[in-house]
């Protein structure tokens, strides 16, 4: 596995939905986590970037040596608010940002990291039981969805061979 200091953009998008008044059970369990481990910024977008940042650039460090993240770009963090155009979409950075801080103990020492994968699995298991729950009048989007889906699996399927 290999591991990445990823874009702000990243972070940037991840933290504007969790500030968003819609995601309180989010934003709750990542401030638990935050108390736990320390918080440097003004705000809790900032907080939140700020700890995102470091966590990432702590894994890359425990997967390539000391001080190695600054090789993949300059560690210069700054949050900007940036909204993303779906909720899919943020899932798939949340997704970015985990796999580039598995590294090390990461994934069993990080409260922030274990409370991010959670809202991730959390997003996934209402994506597929509103999916689930869908009207007979939806039946044509969840057919076509479906197949999508399983397009894509083959093709992961495919890749892994």
């Amino acid at each position: 596995m290999s591991a990445y200091v990823v874009q702000d953009t990243v972070i940037n998008e991840i933290v504007t939905w969790l500030a968003s008044p819609r995601h309180d059970w989010e934003r709750r369990i990542v401030e638990e986590a935050l108390d736990q481990q320390g918080k440097i910024g003004a705000n809790f977008e900032e907080q939140l970037g700020n700890a995102m940042f470091e966590l990432n650039c702590n894994a890359v460090d425990q997967r390539y040596g000391d001080n190695q993240a600054k090789e993949f770009r300059p560690l210069d963090y700054t949050f900007k608010t940036e909204y993303s155009g779906s909720n899919y979409h943020v899932y798939d950075q949340i997704g970015c940002w985990i796999y580039q801080c598995s590294e090390g103990d990461v994934p069993e020492s990080s409260k922030l990291y274990q409370a991010i994968e959670s809202i991730y699995n959390n997003m996934a298991h209402t994506f597929f039981r509103n999916l689930k729950d869908r009207k007979d009048e939806d039946l044509e989007v969840r057919r076509e969805l479906r197949q999508r889906i399983e397009a894509l699996e083959a093709l992961l399927k495919r890749g892994r061979k």
